[in-house]
């Protein structure tokens, strides 16, 4: 329900989906799915609030940003103000370049590994 209590009328779309989901495979397919997309998402956000500090504390601006990168600053806008956007790979290390700030993966737990010998 939404919106005071109004509720949405289903489409076709939503209608098919229900029907798809009474399959117990595809429903947990479906929902393993969103839940990965989701992880993603969660990840991609925090990425790219970082990114907006690290912005911040460097004193640039949005449209600054996006000129280094040589993107139009709506872009940028967008990227750095909403949850849920979805920039390629590509795109997020022009920023992190654009902020001399490189990325890199690293072990979480390092002691949990040992070199094979």
């Amino acid at each position: 329900m939404r919106d005071g209590g109004a509720k949405r009328v289903k489409t076709s779309f939503d209608l098919e989906l229900d029907e798809q989901l009474r399959d117990p495979k595809f429903a947990r397919q479906f929902h393993a799915a969103r839940t990965e997309i989701a992880s993603v998402d969660r990840a991609t956000n925090a990425f790219l609030h970082g990114l907006d500090k690290a912005r911040i504390r460097r004193g640039l601006s949005k449209a600054e940003l996006a000129r280094r990168i040589g993107a139009e600053p709506a872009v940028m806008r967008r990227l750095l103000s909403a949850d849920g956007q979805n920039p390629t790979l590509t795109t997020l290390l022009k920023i992190a370049t654009a902020l001399d700030m490189a990325m890199e993966l690293h072990d979480v737990e390092p002691a949990r590994y040992h070199k094979a010998g």
